[in-house]
């Protein structure tokens, strides 16, 4: 599985790839709800891999890209 949040035109894009190739968009956020003029206080964002619930995960890769 490979998932994918891009950015860009005031959004944030999430999509999953189960092929690694062939991404699938599951939905999508307004950039400017983190930001401190609509929200106060808070003035970034925070990208990583998290995991929770019973069992394991394995994440064999991390990779940022800025275009």
């Amino acid at each position: 599985m490979t998932l994918r949040i891009t950015s860009g035109d005031n959004r944030y894009t999430f999509a999953y790839a189960a092929d690694g190739q062939t991404f699938v968009t599951v939905g999508s956020l307004p950039c400017q709800m983190v930001s401190t003029e609509v929200v106060g206080g808070f003035t970034g964002v925070t990208l990583g891999m998290f995991a929770t619930g019973k069992g394991q995960a394995a994440f064999t890769q991390w990779r940022y890209d800025e275009h």
